[in-house]
């Protein structure tokens, strides 16, 4: 069927059926990707009013080319590794970097400016040892660091510090960085035990954090949701509506409809297209895109 003169271009429907052989994963990096881009986009199209004609059109430009890629190249890609943990001698690490790696510089300057910006404490501490540390740099040569081998706070701090900044800051380095910081979770391994115990202690410490996990995000989604959210094509959805959002041309319910349920061969829909966007796809595909975390699919 002939697509309505509305429709974007780059819009294929029937692309969306392959979302049916994306693992829980795949589905989770395809939400998230669609949120990035709808987020940014609000972002910035915010301080259109500070921008030139040239920067509007450039942000439109990136935020539609993102789009294209969520809507065609990303669904339209072969599943590289599906199933792969049930592969003989698969080893993760080989297509998953990510899985496990070493902390880089680059996640400790992150993690710094963070903490810096967001938590008061941090801040304070880093204020007050600053000139502490310039001092440090100027004995290098001469090995007189002692500041830089503290082992609490009070080490470093100025001695005219309050007490109870002080101890706010020692409460605050005492806490895990995942309870104070969006940070991925950074875990200490003694490497000097056993590799049965380091395992067994992994194990258990991967169980609290699921657990933990499980406790602040809510109900994760079942299989049947899943499924149904594909055969509703909500995805598709959330294409159009960023798509309309991006080029400020608002979409109807029928036009909706119409074009994420095409009649296949001219065959009248056994469903009402429109009530289903209005009732169904389009509450569900909002509360996908604003409020959920993209992890509930996983």
């Amino acid at each position: 069927m002939k697509k309505p003169n509305y429709c974007p271009d780059w819009f294929d429907i029937s692309l969306y059926d392959g979302l049916s052989d994306f693992s829980r994963d795949e589905l989770s990096m395809a939400l998230w990707s669609r949120q990035m881009n709808y987020r940014i986009t609000i972002k910035e199209f915010d301080a259109v009013s500070h921008l030139t004609d040239k920067e509007k059109e450039e942000v439109r430009v990136n935020a539609l080319n993102w789009l294209k890629g969520c809507a065609n190249e990303w669904i339209a890609q072969p599943i590289k590794h599906k199933n792969s943990g049930n592969r003989m001698n698969y080893n993760p690490l080989e297509v998953e970097t990510n899985i496990l790696r070493d902390v880089t510089w680059g996640d400790i300057a992150r993690l710094h400016t963070e903490s810096y910006v967001e938590i008061p404490e941090m801040r304070k501490f880093v204020q007050e040892t600053r000139q502490i540390l310039e001092e440090c740099i100027k004995e290098l040569e001469t090995g007189v660091n002692i500041h830089t081998d503290w082992l609490s706070p009070d080490n470093i701090l100025p001695e005219d510090m309050p007490s109870q900044d002080v101890k706010a800051i020692n409460n605050l380095f005492d806490m895990p960085v995942s309870e104070t910081s969006n940070y991925s979770t950074m875990i200490h391994i003694d490497l000097g035990l056993s590799d049965e115990v380091l395992e067994m202690a992994f194990k258990q410490k991967l169980k609290e954090l699921r657990q933990q996990e499980e406790r602040e995000r809510t109900r994760r989604f079942s299989d049947a949701e899943i499924r149904k959210m594909i055969d509703y094509r909500i995805f598709a959805f959330m294409d159009l509506y960023v798509y309309s959002f991006i080029v400020e041309r608002k979409f109807t319910d029928v036009e909706m409809a119409a074009m994420i349920y095409p009649p296949s061969n001219n065959a009248p829909l056994d469903f009402d297209a429109v009530d289903r966007i209005a009732r169904t796809v389009r509450p569900k595909a909002m509360e996908l895109l604003e409020k959920t975390n993209a992890r509930l699919l996983l």
